[in-house]
């Protein structure tokens, strides 16, 4: 479980680097494999964004598994619950369908 939870930090955060990237729309495909995960993040821009190369080389710095294990606790990541009471505060409409073992979740969120 920790480590899906990871993969959604890292998620999170190319999430939001697309988004500051001027991307408002994204297809998102996640797999947890036995022996690693995948993310691909795929959508469209105006322009390549300025710091693009800058970014990639700092993504493929080498991986440091002691930084890892001393930001679990800070990050949260060994509290393996589902906060649906504070999902739900954000959440204005939840529409769901599950046919075939096809599990389709959309969360809506009005401005205010």
């Amino acid at each position: 479980m920790r480590e899906y939870r990871k993969i959604k930090l890292i998620m999170n955060e190319l999430l939001d680097y697309f988004y500051n990237s001027g991307m408002t729309q994204a297809n998102i495909h996640f797999g947890l494999f036995d022996h690693q995960s995948e993310i691909t993040i795929t959508g469209q821009v105006d322009s390549e964004p300025s710091d693009l190369d800058f970014v990639i080389e700092k993504l493929r710095a080498t991986q440091q598994p002691e930084v890892e294990d001393y930001y679990e606790d800070l990050l949260g990541l060994r509290d393996d619950e589902f906060h649906v009471d504070v999902l739900s505060a954000l959440i204005d409409v939840v529409e769901y369908d599950f046919e075939d073992n096809i599990m389709m979740l959309k969360a809506i969120r009005k401005h205010h």
